[in-house]
């Protein structure tokens, strides 16, 4: 396969680090924590490519391996939720963020305040889903979910957001 081959491991260090990243900060909420993880996942990766069955899931495989590493940073340490402003000010917006009508900015507000308070396994399903723009398929392959388990919590945390939209009278 790539093993050996850091030209081609190259490549999808480019195109699958800004995945990684990305789903570092949104857990771990520190940009430089962040960065190490996904070093550390792709210098895991590059070790263990022979593990690899798929050189086409290699961004769920990535992505899973920056999870996991998350997953232990906040075992062994408290960590705090991160809202879409910081993700702003730390250079990392959604693809298309759009250009919401005037009238809509206040609700827009409440709903990037709301998702921090999200529980994590929602919150990540809804940047997966809405800033990064994956469909649920691809998100059950990145998360290793099935495709019901990824409709059900898009489901849950659309009524969470909906719930805190209603008690600051914006739905």
């Amino acid at each position: 396969m790539l093993k050996g081959d850091t030209e081609s491991f190259g490549i999808l260090f480019e195109r699958y680090h800004d995945l990684a990243y990305r789903l570092a900060l949104m857990n771990l909420g520190d940009a430089d924590m962040a960065q190490d993880i996904t070093q550390e996942a792709f210098l895991r990766a590059y070790n263990n490519l022979d593990r690899l069955r798929e050189m086409a899931s290699f961004a769920a495989w990535i992505a899973g391996i920056a999870r996991n590493l998350c997953r232990n940073v906040r075992r062994r340490k408290a960590y705090q939720l991160v809202s879409l402003d910081y993700l702003a000010e730390e250079g990392i917006e959604p693809k298309d963020p759009g250009n919401p009508l005037p009238f809509q900015d206040e609700r827009l507000e409440a709903v990037k305040k709301a998702l921090p308070t999200l529980p994590n396994k929602y919150r990540e399903i809804m940047e997966l889903r809405y800033a990064e723009e994956y469909s649920c398929r691809k998100i059950a392959q990145f998360l290793n979910l099935s495709m019901s388990a990824v409709k059900s919590r898009l489901f849950h945390a659309r009524k969470l957001i909906l719930k805190k939209l209603k008690k600051e009278g914006f739905a």
